[in-house]
């Protein structure tokens, strides 16, 4: 092209009128064929830019992706150690999000996931690195001091105590954060993939404390989640180990077609009356190789392949059976039985747990239908239709773990309740904690205003049961009073380790009556 330019020029200066003719229109389609080269030139640019852009970013939420975010740790992580600055990873979960996919669909989904993205990215400083890792996982690179990570943590924390607006509606997403730091030299010895495998220890940590705060790592997580146990392969199985997590969904299937899993039950106790109102059934899987795991061991296995009918199909009958066992025996005891979001959908659950009563020969007043306030958020329309029909066959609804989160004064308002089961978090500190006991004494004067029972969950301690007692609760549970058993251990007056003596629920009552005066040592305002 060069050489055709030199050559059009020096024919024109030759000065014939003919080649003029000639070299001018030659002369713009070269012009314009260069013009169009540099064109394609920066249009390819723009597209490698693109395409390096797309190469590391989330399309979903705009953020860093797993790829970037793996190559700036390494970065940070990779000088000398004399020269390394402090550094922290915070791998953050969003709880239950596959409820808000089931409930709501996937649209929803998807823009959960971009809000969630946009109020972490808003409260992390400028030379932060804020990455979603893919599903509702994301991880932030902190280059400062593990005190500015946690004040961060803390800060990403506060910013979902607001309510989310998803296609139209008030969502509360409790999350789950695990923080994991390296100082600089001292901590010379931590590589990029343990930093990171730190953090993961410690967001699991987090979940499994339901308490929707930050969980900083510490040793003794690594013994808590090793790979002898089945929450830990769970997690491990989500990056790495999809044999493992194979192998203990096909066990978990066999344990529930085989009826392999059992039911332990734990006292409800009434604090005017003195006596056993009831029991909670509660879930456990007796594992061949991890021995019994608990429900929060292996239930997210069950929600995350769609088993929770088959669960709830399993354990509704089994506890039935056994509280007509007991009424058989003249053991007046009532039975409450947790159920989740995709029973609440189901319009036929009523006919089902009907069904149950009748073929078991037990009255629908000796039943309790539990849940827990995350369930709502699907339909509460749909959600009051099923509860409406139970309630008028005779079956008790409780509210499971309220404050932990996600009710709201309209779901009681809206909602036909008969008891409301105060979350443990509050209850068990509250000897030590005058905020919680407060919230416990306004939830307790709440629901007595509501005329609803309230139920005190996690009572582990004669003092915490002579509060509640001198607050007004109407019922109390947990292991102060009786560590969960099985149904053949419910007899009358045997509960716990021992027939007789302290150990038994009825001792325990003892001790709380003995310790009443006590009160006087207790700040209950707090001060």
């Amino acid at each position: 092209m060069p050489f055709a330019v030199i050559l059009g020029a020096s024919e024109l200066l030759s000065g014939s009128e003919r080649n003029s003719y000639i070299v001018i229109p030659g002369v713009i389609l070269v012009v314009a064929a260069l013009v169009r080269q540099i064109t394609l030139l920066d249009e390819n640019h723009q597209l490698l830019k693109i395409v390096r852009g797309l190469a590391f970013s989330d399309p979903l939420t705009g953020l860093a992706n797993r790829t970037l975010f793996s190559q700036r740790l390494a970065e940070t992580m990779q000088p000398t150690p004399a020269a390394r600055g402090p550094v922290a990873v915070l791998l953050l979960d969003v709880d239950d999000f596959k409820l808000v996919n089931d409930s709501l669909g996937h649209a929803a989904g998807d823009e959960l996931l971009r809000i969630v993205g946009s109020r972490i990215a808003q409260n992390v400083g400028i030379h932060d690195t804020v990455a979603r890792f893919g599903g509702d996982e994301f991880a932030i690179l902190i280059r400062d001091t593990p005190d500015a990570a946690a004040r961060i943590a803390d800060l990403i924390v506060d910013a979902f105590d607001e309510p989310l607006v998803v296609d139209g509606r008030r969502l509360h997403a409790r999350i789950s954060l695990g923080l994991a730091t390296a100082s600089g030299p001292q901590d010379s010895g931590i590589t990029a993939d343990e930093l990171l495998r730190r953090a993961d220890l410690a967001m699991y940590s987090a979940k499994r404390a339901a308490s929707g705060r930050v969980r900083a790592y510490e040793s003794t997580m690594r013994h808590e989640h090793t790979d002898l146990h089945l929450s830990g392969q769970l997690r491990v199985g989500r990056r790495s180990g999809l044999a493992a997590r194979t192998q203990l969904l096909d066990e978990l299937r066999c344990a529930i077609d085989e009826q392999s899993l059992e039911l332990v039950y734990q006292p409800k106790v009434s604090l005017s009356t003195n006596e056993v109102v009831g029991v909670e059934a509660l879930l456990r899987w007796p594992h061949p190789r991890f021995g019994t795991l608990e429900p929060g061991d292996f239930l997210p296995l069950v929600r995350e392949n769609d088993l929770i009918d088959h669960v709830t199909n399993l354990v509704l009958p089994m506890a039935v059976a056994d509280a007509a066992g007991w009424y058989a025996t003249g053991l007046t005891i009532p039975v409450a039985v947790n159920l989740s979001t995709p029973s609440l959908n189901d319009e036929l659950l009523p006919d089902r747990v009907a069904a149950v009563l009748a073929e078991h020969g037990l009255s629908p007043e000796a039943l309790t239908i539990e849940i827990t306030e995350d369930v709502l958020l699907a339909s509460v329309v749909r959600a009051r239709s099923v509860l409406d029909q139970l309630r008028d066959r005779g079956v008790r609804v409780a509210i499971d773990d309220f404050g932990s989160g996600f009710a709201t004064m309209k779901y009681l308002r809206d909602l036909p309740v008969d008891e409301l089961k105060i979350d443990r978090q509050f209850v068990t500190p509250m000897l030590d904690d005058g905020r919680c006991a407060m919230i416990v004494r306004s939830i307790i004067e709440l629901a007595e205003a509501l005329d609803i029972a309230s139920v005190a969950e996690g009572v582990e301690d004669a003092g915490t049961a002579v509060m509640l007692r001198h607050f007004g609760c109407d019922v109390v549970q947990g292991h102060y009073f009786s560590a969960p058993v099985p149904a053949a251990s419910i007899r009358p007056g045997v509960w716990g380790t021992t027939p007789s003596g302290r150990d038994t629920v009825e001792g325990r009552i003892r001790a709380i009556e003995d310790r009443d005066d006590g009160l006087q040592h207790i700040d209950i305002a707090g001060r």
